[in-house]
């Protein structure tokens, strides 16, 4: 900002920067002596500032390039004694204002505002102005002053009367003589609040030897002063009248009883004298009678110690306070009235005591109270609408119901204490939906003398209606004149609407009744129809009402559907009527000039005591029903002949197809056996005379005499497995070895894909009864589908683990997953997830299918979960069971190593080891 003062060097010291009359600048400093934020001052009018902001006591246009002291306050109303200078420059004003070091009263006097019962206030000596006051001391001044209108204003600005009072003598003599000033009860009679009472002191307080503030110290005595007083003037009647108050006394016909603090007597009326034997209060000689027992209203019984008369000794005032007096003879009932009196130094002396003998009064009362308890209990819990009204329509008292329907269903103001207010604005309609006149309205008749019984009409108010039964009682005083009306209504827009549910329904259920396809009779528990339906009419032409079952059937003719005749008494309609339950029962009526075939179902109706009251009968025309049956029967015969030519044909062709493929397959067999001995006699004698080029041909002759033997033998036992000749021969095996031996033997396979292949198992040893070259078969097929289809660095891993009743031969590879929708696939005969996945391995997709079907034959399961691109893992069961004779472990262990090599031949021929 430009401006004519250097102001960059003057950010330690508090000022302000006045242009044209208003502040256009503000030191930080000063911000923190006043705590006002510069959105508090910046342009703001200096005279804003200077009288309402800082309060300063001083005249702002007469200081001008010299220093002047000052008092000002900041927002918190804290008083700063500051240094003061103006700066001019052309149109601009520089003001300074410098803190005096020491001189913060808060720190000096602390304690005055923790001070609650005193009123504490600090003036400065020189022009009294109200530098500090406490909360007491403010509340004191009474209103209009507060915080904000006395600090900073001098004693003569917020003090009214201060001018020519008490106050400013003393301030003016204080200061001459600097001495403190202490009064004791100190009258003051020109307040607004009257006459008041005060401990009053002024301390002076001296700064360099001059005096600099004034404390004063204020505590309103009155209420103490005014109390004595009191009391003195109180004890003075007293005295005066004790002689006119003991006649008035033994003329009561209360008791009244004087007792000092040491619990005797000091005065007793003649009727006191009776009531304190029944009471038992303490006399002369403190005792209590023994043969009473005290209680309060509540029913508690009363201890010596809290006895009235005792409570009153110690200070409590007893009004209308009831007790009860139990003697072995009688019940007794009294109202007690008691106080305590003081001395002139406000210690109980004695207490005075007043007692009513109340027993009967109190019996009846009780016997009221009770009465009108039960009362207000039914009024206030029973389910109707309760409203006791004048003559006029106001109303004098409702019930919970009333209020509730009329405020939070009608909506109406809760301040309307009148039936007939809303008159105009809800109607009131009869069941027919005309108005009723208001003279005709339950409460007018009854205001008339009329007693109403179950008057029934319609509340409307916007779109709400509801429906009321309305009774209403006059009430009249003894002399026969009318005092109030009781109207009682019941809410029945619940009931109407029900009914007319019911009756709607009963309406669809007749139609319904009268428009199904079924003949519906209703029969009374005479056998005379209450009801028939359309149907019925048609198939009984001359039914009708009151019709008795006989007749029904008197000209028609029933046989069972075997055209065996029914005898009357067996019919369906007249079992049900003796109380036989019919279900799905089928029978022909032959009319004249028709037959109809019905099936019949009947229901008879039981009251709760077990008697019959009525019977339904449904009858269902199924003529074309059976017609249709039988046509159909007809044509499910043909075709089941059909189906049965069909599949002997059918079986026929498979048996030749089975047939064949064993054939050929037996045929492709032999030549590939001999093919392979003589590659193998070429390998075995020839090997080292051959060139390299013939080597790796008679490799290839080899290697696709494995495939397709491994074809031939897939071949022979899926047939055989169709056939149902596939055998299993069961040995106790460790299911641990074989399964690391046949791990162990691909390891090469494995290596040569540099894939790494890992065995583990949970168990040792377990012996199971098992087809071993089956399983070798299962194992070997799994694997060399895990080391096909896994990339080059990943993992195949294969773990043996079991449970209680399994064994569970894990295999679980990092290779290309399977696909959720060819889960199921991958076990179908020729079922491949995807050929051209399949490429980088040759393979039949006959495999798993083969899989599939020899762990079944071995009793044992297999399941698959993989994800795509994170593996697959396929998990084989097997149950723990076992051979009662077993071969040697050694015999067979050498057995299958033998199997396994040339077994992994085989399997693996589909795997190319360059």
């Amino acid at each position: 900002m430009i401006s004519s003062f250097d102001t960059d060097n003057l950010n330690t010291t508090p000022y302000i920067l006045i242009r044209e009359n208003e502040a256009i600048d503000v030191s930080n400093s000063f911000l923190q002596l006043s705590g006002y934020s510069k959105a508090d001052i910046l342009n703001k009018s200096i005279q804003h500032i200077w009288e309402y902001l800082l309060r300063a006591n001083v005249d702002i246009g007469k200081i001008m390039n010299t220093s002047m002291n000052s008092y000002i306050f900041t927002k918190n109303f804290d008083p700063r004694e500051v240094d003061i200078i103006i700066q001019s420059i052309n149109n601009e004003k520089l003001i300074t204002i410098i803190e005096k070091p020491h001189t913060r009263i808060e720190e000096k006097f602390s304690y005055i505002e923790y001070l609650h019962k005193s009123g504490v206030a600090i003036y400065s000596a020189q022009d009294l102005i109200l530098l500090k006051a406490n909360k007491t001391f403010i509340e004191f001044l009474g209103e209009p002053c507060n915080k904000e209108s006395c600090i900073g204003k001098r004693a003569e600005e917020f003090f009214v009367y201060f001018k020519g009072s008490f106050m400013e003598n003393i301030l003016s003599s204080l200061i001459s003589t600097g001495k403190p000033f202490y009064a004791d009860e100190l009258k003051n009679d020109k307040c607004e609040k009257g006459v008041t009472y005060w401990d009053f002191s002024i301390v002076p307080m001296y700064d360099c030897g001059k005096i600099k503030y004034f404390i004063v110290n204020s505590i309103n005595v009155t209420e103490r002063v005014v109390n004595r007083i009191s009391i003195q003037e109180k004890n003075r009647i007293l005295k005066r009248k004790e002689q006119q108050l003991k006649l008035i006394t033994e003329n009561m016909n209360d008791a009244l009883l004087i007792i000092n603090k040491d619990g005797n007597y000091e005065y007793y009326n003649k009727h006191a004298k009776k009531t304190a034997l029944e009471l038992g209060i303490k006399g002369p000689g403190g005792k209590i009678a023994l043969n009473s027992i005290y209680y309060d209203q509540s029913g508690i019984e009363i201890t010596e110690d809290n006895i009235p008369s005792t409570r009153i000794l110690q200070g409590e005032e007893i009004q209308n306070v009831v007790i009860r007096v139990e003697r072995p003879n009688f019940t007794t009932y009294f109202n007690l009235n008691g106080s305590p009196i003081y001395g002139a130094d406000r210690e109980i002396i004695s207490a005075i005591l007043c007692l009513r003998n109340i027993t009967e009064k109190y019996k009846h009362e009780q016997e009221i109270r009770d009465k009108k308890e039960m009362l207000e209990t039914v009024f206030e819990t029973i389910s109707d609408s309760l409203i006791v009204s004048d003559k006029a329509g106001n109303i004098l008292a409702t019930n919970p119901v009333a209020d509730y329907i009329a405020k939070d269903i009608l909506s109406i103001p809760p301040d309307n204490g009148n039936l007939e207010h809303q008159f105009g604005t809800i109607q009131y309609l009869n069941l027919e939906h005309k108005p009723i006149p208001l003279d005709e309205m339950p409460h007018k008749r009854s205001s008339r003398g009329e007693k109403i019984n179950n008057f029934k009409y319609i509340i409307k108010h916007k779109d709400l209606e509801l429906y009321v039964d309305a009774n209403a009682t006059p009430i009249f005083d003894k002399n026969g004149n009318f005092v109030m009306s009781i109207l009682c209504c019941r809410n029945i827009t619940d009931l109407v609407n029900k009914e007319r549910e019911i009756i709607k329904q009963k309406e669809q259920l007749e139609a319904t009744i009268e428009n199904m396809n079924d003949a519906i009779i209703i029969f009374d528990k005479a056998g005379s129809v209450i009801r028939a339906n359309a149907e019925a009419r048609r198939l009984y032409p001359h039914i009708c009402v009151n019709s008795k079952v006989e007749y029904i059937h008197s000209d028609i003719k029933c046989f069972d559907m075997y055209n065996n005749p029914i005898a009357m008494e067996n019919l369906p309609s007249i079992r049900v009527v003796r109380g036989e339950r019919i279900c799905n029962e089928r029978l022909i009526i032959r009319h004249p000039d028709r037959s109809v075939i019905i099936e019949v179902n009947a229901v008879p109706v039981f009251d709760k005591d077990n008697n019959l009251v009525s019977a339904v009968v449904s009858q269902h025309d199924i003529t074309q029903m059976v017609e249709y049956e039988e046509k159909l029967r007809n044509q499910n015969a043909q075709l089941l002949k059909a189906e049965r030519e069909k599949n002997e044909i059918l079986r026929n062709v498979i048996e030749m197809k089975d047939e064949f493929l064993t054939t050929i397959t037996h045929e492709f067999k032999t030549p590939l056996s001999v093919i392979h001995a003589a590659v193998q006699i070429i390998n075995d004698l020839y090997s080292k005379e051959l060139p390299d080029k013939v080597k790796k041909h008679i490799q290839r002759i080899r290697l696709n005499s494995f495939r397709q033997i491994r074809l031939v033998n897939n071949l022979l036992d899926i047939t055989k497995y169709y056939a149902g000749h596939v055998k299993v021969h069961s040995q106790n095996i460790d299911i641990v070895f074989i399964t690391q031996a046949i791990t162990q033997s691909v390891k090469a396979f494995a290596n040569q894909k540099e894939i790494n292949l890992e065995f583990t198992s949970d168990i040792g040893y377990k012996e199971i009864a098992i087809d071993g070259e089956k399983y070798e078969r299962i194992l070997l097929n799994l694997l060399s589908n895990a080391i096909k289809f896994t990339p080059k660095g990943k993992s195949v891993y294969v773990q043996v683990t079991c449970n209680e009743n399994n064994i569970f031969v894990i295999v679980k590879d990092e290779g290309v997953g399977i696909p959720p929708n060819k889960m199921d696939v991958i076990f179908e005969r020729f079922g491949q997830v995807d050929s051209s996945l399949t490429r980088q391995a040759e393979g039949t997709g006959i495999g798993l299918y083969l899989v599939k079907s020899l762990i079944n034959v071995m009793g044992g399961t297999i399941s698959v979960d993989s994800k795509i691109h994170e593996g697959s893992t396929f998990t084989l069961s097997l149950p723990i069971e076992t051979k009662i004779k077993a071969e040697s472990i050694p015999t067979l262990k050498k057995q299958t190593n033998d199997r396994i090599t040339h077994s992994v031949a085989i399997e693996f021929s589909d795997i190319y080891i360059g």
